[in-house]
């Protein structure tokens, strides 16, 4: 068994034999530890991130089918089937697995921690800049939450004359300006919610 679960083996092997458990049916459990071990070890995990959200994810993983990533024509990534581009086809195929992964941990473990929570509902500071607070009780805070959720699938981004309207439709009022975006997407930013993204026009 490998880390991070190896330190705790011996001593589940015998909380096991105390309930009664045959050899049998104990190294029958200890290879589901050793499995959640390498399954926690894969992505970085450590025993404290043993949520049940986690152990969710863990079991979906099992009974899960195996998911193979396929790459049927190299010209799709500019490249020929030369040997020398398996390098090249194998990190993208990585790569988009990493992303199958990342998606997979969001969409199991996707509450906000409590420090995390605190820090959108007081003032901070961002690279020396004052950030306001973002209070989920305002109601001007939801809409543009709401809002945000509408292009969460969009890899492209928003722009800033997409959200507005949405966030004017839920609010119920028209006026809701410009310059009040700006401000709303500049404290989502300094709070880390967004990013910027470098608009790359082609010539």
């Amino acid at each position: 068994m490998i880390a991070p679960l190896e330190p705790y083996a011996t001593e589940f092997l015998r909380e096991l034999g105390r309930q009664g458990y045959t050899a049998h049916s104990a190294s029958n459990q200890l290879q589901l530890i050793a499995h959640a071990s390498r399954w926690l070890a894969s992505r970085g995990l450590d025993v404290g991130d043993l949520t049940p959200a986690r152990v969710e994810q863990f079991l979906e993983a099992r009974r899960a089918l195996r998911t193979e990533t396929t790459i049927n024509d190299t010209k799709d990534f500019y490249a020929n089937k030369a040997i020398r581009n398996l390098g090249y086809l194998r990190s993208i195929a990585e790569a988009a697995n990493q992303k199958l992964l990342q998606t997979e941990r969001l969409s199991h473990d996707c509450w906000i921690s409590e420090p995390a929570f605190e820090r959108l509902h007081r003032p901070t500071l961002h690279q020396g800049q004052r950030c306001p607070a973002l209070r989920t009780t305002d109601t001007r805070v939801r809409a543009l939450l709401e809002a945000l959720c509408g292009f969460a699938h969009l890899p492209g981004g928003f722009r800033h004359r997409d959200l507005r309207p949405r966030v004017a439709a839920l609010l119920g009022e028209p006026t809701y300006s410009a310059n009040q975006m700006t401000y709303d997407l500049r404290r989502l930013r300094r709070k880390g919610l967004i990013v910027r993204v470098k608009v790359v026009t082609a010539r």
